[in-house]
């Protein structure tokens, strides 16, 4: 089970968007990709060859918004960070996916923090 969880694509939830343009950090996408979304972060997936196109952890989404029939994602960090538009139809269920998984990535680690910090005054 550990070799299938390792796969980038393992526990995806994926869902059919359009980039509002073709052209994301210099790469040309097709005008429909398939987001797949894990407990690890955002996978952009072009769905006619299957291949990945980019890849997101969570630790580069600085931030992440959606409307009705839109979707956008800031990767990078605090000094340098772009954003990435897409229409769909499933943002709230994206952004509902996303700020559990990003949750529970704080929650493990508010929860490491504390144990160090319980182990450091046993010494």
């Amino acid at each position: 089970l550990d070799y299938v969880k390792a796969w980038k694509y393992y526990g995806s939830a994926y869902y059919f968007a359009e980039p509002i343009t073709n052209k994301i950090f210099g790469k040309e996408f097709p005008k429909e990709v398939v987001l797949g979304v894990n407990a690890k972060g955002v996978l952009i997936i072009d769905p006619g060859t299957l291949d990945l196109l980019q890849e997101f952890p969570y630790s580069e989404i600085v931030t992440w918004g959606f409307s009705a029939k839109n979707l956008v994602f800031v990767v990078g960090n605090l000094v340098r960070s772009r954003k990435m538009f897409f229409e769909t139809e499933e943002g709230v269920e994206i952004n509902s996916l996303i700020y559990a998984y990003v949750n529970k990535l704080m929650t493990v680690g508010d929860n490491m923090i504390k144990d160090e910090g319980a182990g450091d005054m046993d010494m």
